[in-house]
């Protein structure tokens, strides 16, 4: 595991929590992930196919002070091409180190079906990335694993969410809203008419809000909404 400087990981004491990578790489393509430029850069083009960490594998057993664990930030772990035993495994890690709080993110969230009702048990955070309408049926597919704690991260946002998502918010179907922009090649501010029509949904259904500082440099007014729920459940 590693230390993060993702804002919205952090532990109960506010400093940086833990990423944890038992599998890495990702056969989604999409034009701005940042892993597969990382991954790129240090063992060539080509090379960011899904792979078990087995190295990796028992880390969270390791440390015994409780923490913040984002699973899977060099991957999308919900993606068809994660072998069950895969998942098996780093499932069983996780209840193993129970004493952990997990956070998980799939632009494939009926990815987490074989491990739902784990994740219900276990008390799991459950996410889906949202960047455009384009995924506006991942939401109507993580809501229908009925995992209680779910979350929607709108990173990139690179136009305009779906209804399935906006209804979502505005009937506070989930439980936290992460909005952030677009980074490296390529990058671009969202129009604000965009980031406030999911702010406004956030408001009217009571969802907490984190919005991220590559959001702020474009409207430095919404600084003040850093929500992070999963710290008071």
């Amino acid at each position: 595991m590693q230390r993060t400087k993702i804002e919205w990981v952090v532990n109960a004491d506010g400093s940086r929590a833990f990423t944890w990578n038992p599998i890495v790489g990702c056969t989604g393509g999409c034009w701005y992930c940042y892993a597969r430029r990382l991954h790129e850069r240090f063992h060539g083009k080509g090379s960011f196919v899904a792979q078990l960490v087995p190295e990796g594998l028992h880390d969270p057993t390791k440390r015994k002070r409780p923490a913040t664990i984002f699973v899977g930030s060099m991957t999308d772990i919900g993606r068809p091409d994660m072998l069950p035993q895969w998942v098996r495994a780093v499932s069983s890690v996780m209840v193993e180190a129970s004493w952990h709080r997990y956070l998980l993110l799939s632009k494939r969230p009926l990815g987490y079906a074989d491990i739902a009702a784990l994740a219900a048990r276990q008390g799991w955070w459950c996410g889906a990335t949202v960047d455009s309408a384009w995924y506006d049926r991942s939401v109507a597919d993580l809501l229908a694993l009925s995992i209680p704690n779910v979350y929607l991260s709108f990173e990139p946002l690179l136009g305009r969410v779906g209804d399935i998502a906006l209804a979502a918010l505005r009937r506070g179907k989930v439980r936290w809203a992460i909005l952030g922009a677009c980074t490296g090649p390529g990058a671009f501010m969202p129009p604000r008419e965009q980031v406030e029509e999911i702010m406004e949904a956030c408001r009217v259904g009571g969802v907490p809000v984190f919005v991220k500082d590559n959001l702020v440099k474009g409207y430095p007014d919404l600084a003040q909404y850093r929500a992070i729920p999963y710290l008071e459940a």
